[in-house]
């Protein structure tokens, strides 16, 4: 998707080269005819108007590129994301060459094309009426129509950009089934050197965590082997008591390990049933506890509490399969679904398994306090009372975690908003050098209508609408478009539709307004022509 809007970006570009280049041949039209009637070479016409529209083209490149390298300069500096190797990000010298490929391609075909077909215009042609060039009309709705698709790929590319943004920020603000607000997190690996066997790990996180509790500021603490929107093991389980399926057909879950506390620090929603408690061990029933998704997937209409689950996986862990086997699992809560998976995933099924009955040497801790300096000094204080040969890792807030797992979707969004700032520019540069075009060559006309008792107000508002009603039918174009190809957009998007109300009425609002003000000054213009204009022999 996002290399479609830069194609398209790419495109409305090279329409904006090719009618400003068209403009500026049409303009030039009469002088061209009569330099060729007076004897000039067509050939050598055709080169000097062909090497004047690579001069221009060669010199938006050059400041294109200096000026795309200067705000990804800017970019880097301000964007605080933390975003893997971005500040490692450079111009791609490929894309760079590609963009020079397209843009010469552009205007020697669109420099070429209007010079070969000039320089046949005869001088009789040209002067009939006063007119700029025989082929000034032609040329004008040539270029009208080049604005007019211009508009419709810019109506497209906001469109495609206004959808995505919409629901990127739905995805980062998804609910993810917890309250992140003043948790404090940290990893920890118990080495196998010290800790291989369960009693052991059981025992470390068992005392650890009960002295984390007693520190001062520390509200709860708790264990996981993956916090939200961090996916646990995909592992096939089966009901017990039901038919056994074939091997093939296993239904999939996430299964995680956590430690007794660990709910009620994140304040997950208990459903029904009960949480784990520190009863719930070794020589004890083994139990799980499900999501809100499995439960309401796995045992439609039928209450999950009591159920029992057997594990169909081989190898559950290196102390988990032998303390438990594969169960069964005795199902004793349902919590409301915590998000188990990246922004933008749906929900999956889940099942939580008691950490003293599924042990695991890496942990994640979480606590709970006020003042996060106070809960890590906790953490560091509790560890090195039950081993100071382990290091704490990775000290974060859950908001910190979050910010990052969304960094990606944020940087997105970014980057689209550029897209429609930099399309929204294009397009207003393309209504702006048509109707500044249509007004230089109409300046004698327009005299003759103010010397006749034409309101100056009534000209401005005429070039106006001229530039508005391009930038409704280009919007409606591209607007028809984007719903064409609303199936593949669809795909990208989260709970969010192609026909959605507010993207349309901004895609809609943002080209207008940019066409607006194109035209202000060409309009302004018209407005003060003189009467005396009018007089002027060309």
């Amino acid at each position: 998707m996002l290399l479609g809007a830069v194609a398209l970006l790419l495109l409305t570009a090279c329409l904006n080269v090719a009618s400003l280049l068209l403009a500026r041949a049409t303009a030039r039209a009469r002088e061209i005819a009569v330099r060729a009637a007076l004897g000039a070479s067509r050939a050598r016409l055709v080169r000097q108007m062909l090497v004047e529209s690579l001069v221009l083209a060669c010199a938006g490149t050059a400041a294109g590129a200096a000026g795309a390298l200067a705000l990804l300069n800017i970019a880097l500096a301000s964007i605080s994301l933390p975003v893997p190797r971005l500040s490692a990000a450079t111009l791609d010298l490929r894309l760079l060459g590609f963009a020079v490929l397209v843009v010469g391609v552009t205007a020697v075909l669109f420099g070429f094309a209007p010079a070969l077909v000039l320089s046949r215009t005869h001088a009789a042609q040209a002067l009939k009426d006063g007119s700029r060039a025989a082929t000034g009309a032609r040329g004008r709705r040539w270029n009208r129509a080049l604005v007019v698709v211009e508009l419709a790929l810019a109506s497209a590319v906001l469109v495609a950009s206004a959808l995505l943004v919409r629901s990127v920020t739905r995805m980062i603000h998804a609910p993810t089934g917890v309250v992140a607000d003043g948790v404090l997190t940290a990893t920890l690996q118990a080495p196998a050197a010290g800790y291989r066997e369960w009693p052991k790990v059981d025992q470390f996180y068992t005392a650890l965590l009960e002295g984390i509790r007693r520190q001062p500021g520390i509200e709860a603490a708790g264990a996981a082997t993956a916090l939200p929107l961090d996916a646990g093991w995909r592992l096939p389980f089966r009901v017990d008591g039901r038919p056994p399926a074939r091997a093939d057909e296993d239904a999939i879950a996430q299964h995680l390990s956590v430690t007794p506390g660990y709910f009620d620090t994140m304040r997950a929603t208990l459903l029904e049933g009960r949480l784990f408690a520190d009863t719930d061990r070794r020589d004890s029933e083994p139990v799980v506890i499900v999501n809100e998704t499995f439960a309401r997937r796995v045992f439609p209409g039928e209450d999950a509490l009591g159920r029992r689950l057997v594990s169909t996986a081989t190898n559950i862990g290196p102390l988990g399969m032998n303390v438990v086997g594969r169960g069964p699992f005795r199902i004793v809560g349902v919590i409301a679904d915590v998000q188990q998976a990246p922004p933008g995933q749906p929900g999956e099924r889940a099942v939580y398994h008691t950490a003293r009955q599924f042990p695991f040497r890496a942990m994640t801790l979480v606590a709970r306090g006020a003042d996060a300096s106070v809960v890590a000094t906790g953490l560091r204080e509790a560890l090195r009372r039950q081993d100071p040969s382990l290091p704490l890792g990775n000290v974060r807030s859950m908001n910190e975690r979050l910010l990052a797992r969304t960094s990606a979707p944020r940087l997105l969004m970014v980057v689209l908003l550029a897209f429609a700032t930099v399309t929204s520019a294009l397009a207003a540069i393309g209504v702006y050098g048509l109707l500044a075009g249509a007004v230089n060559e109409r300046r004698r006309e327009m005299a003759i209508r103010v010397a006749l008792g034409a309101q100056p107000a009534a000209l401005a508002r005429r070039v106006t609408a001229e530039g508005l009603a391009l930038a409704a039918t280009g919007i409606a174009i591209g607007l028809t478009i984007a719903q064409l190809g609303g199936r593949l957009l669809q795909a990208v998007l989260f709970q969010t539709r192609t026909s959605d109300a507010p993207a349309l009425v901004s895609t809609c609002v943002i080209l207008l307004s940019a066409a607006a003000l194109a035209s202000f000054a060409p309009a302004r213009r018209a407005a003060r022509v003189p009467p005396t204009e009018g007089l002027k022999v060309e």
